[in-house]
């Protein structure tokens, strides 16, 4: 999985020209704060104009900033998304968020198509990873990184 800064045009064009199994554009740390907006739309005509055989994932800010259902709302415009990578996962609460705004907000036919990846961030994480991994049907893989 190779993670691509959402707000940096010339990366993005620079990893669509790459082999990869995954690309993960990122709204989240990569991002400056007042870059987010712009980064969106970026991340958009990204997932858009993408021809490759790449999986294309989207990795938003989490839930706590209050970002993450405006990343959503865009980025579910796009019928080439194939996944959406959760930050900072602390409860199935988290999972489930995220699984209703793409039944709401994904504009495609293929809707079940589009897939989560929960990053385990915390030692809470941890103690939640049964019901984190069974929150939604669309669970495909968690993300576990160090927690120490």
């Amino acid at each position: 999985m190779l993670y691509v800064p959402g707000s940096d045009d010339k990366k993005i064009r620079k990893s669509m020209k790459t082999e990869v199994d995954a690309l993960c554009f990122d709204l989240e740390d990569s991002v400056a704060e007042n870059r987010k907006v712009d980064a969106r739309e970026t991340v958009l005509y990204a997932l858009n104009a993408a021809n490759g055989h790449s999986e294309l994932l989207v990795r938003v800010n989490s839930r706590v900033t209050g970002l993450m259902q405006d990343d959503l709302e865009i980025i579910l415009d796009s019928p080439k998304l194939d996944g959406i990578v959760i930050p900072k996962v602390y409860s199935a609460e988290d999972v489930q968020f995220v699984h209703e705004l793409i039944e709401k907000n994904a504009k495609r036919e293929n809707v079940l198509n589009i897939k989560i990846i929960a990053s385990i961030e915390s030692a809470r994480a941890i103690m939640n990873l049964k019901e984190i991994a069974t929150a939604s049907p669309r669970v495909d893989a968690l993300l576990v990184c160090d927690v120490s």
